[in-house]
């Protein structure tokens, strides 16, 4: 799969050829480029040629060969490899963009149950705390990514490394009060004679 790209910093266009861009499946690098000046065109642009499988969802990730550092940067592209396909032509890049802030989203599970504090954008490395608080019947159950609990804790704090939307799930408490003279399995006691 080939890619033609501008690269975009928190929607700043890139023109440093001191920035390369790797393509990653999971852990695993599958190409990788530095972004180059085209003076027929003018223009600074990333060609870039990516290996794969149909299907494998490509992050990218930011090196910075200024400082010899991986930038902390969010990608917020993710394309899915096409075998023999190309992205993005020069005279129409593809716009490959990253971000210094991750954005963190929660859905709050049934949407009644409760609210939570610390949703927002943070910027990438920085700590998260999310707090959940819960509606009367509802007590809080757990935090989940993708299906995948996460924490168990009403407070949960992590690091923001990617944009995120997390789940807080809420189980129903609802009680029941039961009147004199009635046990939990609703069979009516007698007292000596005495009713109710």
């Amino acid at each position: 799969m080939n890619i033609v790209a501008e690269v975009k910093v928190d929607d700043v266009l890139q023109n440093s050829t001191l920035l390369e861009v790797g393509a990653f499946c999971g852990d695993e690098l599958r190409g990788s480029g530095r972004i180059q000046y085209y003076p027929e065109i003018e223009k600074y642009l990333l060609m870039l040629s990516v290996t794969g499988e149909t299907g494998d969802n490509i992050k990218f990730k930011l090196y910075d060969h200024e400082t010899n550092e991986e930038m902390s940067h969010v990608s917020l592209s993710i394309l899915p490899f096409v075998v023999n396909g190309v992205e993005g032509t020069p005279s129409e890049p593809y716009s490959l963009k990253f971000s210094s802030t991750a954005r963190i989203n929660v859905i709050i599970n049934p949407e009644d149950a409760g609210s939570v504090t610390g949703v927002g954008e943070y910027k990438v490395g920085t700590y998260v705390t999310l707090k959940a608080i819960s509606n009367f019947p509802y007590l809080f159950d757990n935090w989940t990514i993708n299906g995948e609990e996460v924490s168990s804790l009403s407070t949960y704090t992590f690091c923001a490394t990617e944009s995120v939307t997390i789940k807080a799930n809420f189980t129903s408490s609802q009680r029941t009060e039961l009147k004199r003279g009635w046990n939990w399995t609703s069979f009516h006691t007698f007292i000596y004679g005495y009713n109710g």
